[in-house]
């Protein structure tokens, strides 16, 4: 069973138990077209706890179902953990690439 929309939580129902949650970036700020990951620290009455990622800024950088973060261009993005009740954001810089000449 998985619980999802206004004020139901985010994911199965084990996530309901989630108690604390904190993102963390492994590289801030980063070079446009490098990828990093993102590390979740999450403390649960339940298990299992499924962690669901997001980015604000689809423009600037995406995130996939297992955190691993891939810059587009450069900009700021907001990373995004949710799991039951909670969320967490981090803020990403992307820095221009340096053109070679």
């Amino acid at each position: 069973v998985t619980v999802e929309g206004p004020g139901l939580g985010r994911g199965p129902l084990s996530n309901l138990g989630v108690l604390t949650l904190d993102l963390f970036l492994n590289r801030d700020p980063i070079v446009e077209g490098d990828s990093t990951f993102s590390t979740a620290s999450i403390s649960s009455s339940d298990d299992p706890t499924v962690p669901f990622y997001s980015s604000l800024d689809t423009a600037v950088a995406t995130v996939d179902a297992t955190g691993k973060v891939k810059t587009k261009r450069d900009g700021q993005a907001r990373i995004v953990l949710a799991a039951g009740f909670l969320a967490d954001t981090a803020r990403l810089t992307v820095l221009q690439r340096a053109a070679v000449v």
